[in-house]
């Protein structure tokens, strides 16, 4: 097996605030499209947060920081398809 290039001691670089938004950004949006395609598929009362979070690549914590509820993300999705839709 091969060690990393990088030294065991160096910090890894900070990312700059741009880059963290970005990240944001893609997250929130998967978040978003999980939460569509799972709620299409077996509807909003059979859709658990841990479902949405783990078909988005995130844990079910992390989902949490973006959305307050399943509530709250079923509302986003709403206002993210009627935003697009105008």
């Amino acid at each position: 097996y091969s060690l990393s290039v990088r030294s065991v001691n160096e910090e890894p670089m900070p990312r700059s605030t741009r880059q963290n938004e970005q990240m944001r950004a893609t997250t929130r949006a998967a978040l978003l499209a999980s939460a569509m395609k799972l709620f299409a598929q077996n509807g909003y009362a059979s859709t658990t947060t841990r479902s949405i979070a783990e078909d988005a690549g995130i844990s079910t914590g992390l989902l949490y920081h973006y959305f307050e509820s399943k509530e709250s993300l079923l509302r986003a999705v709403f206002d993210h398809d009627w935003a697009l839709s105008e």
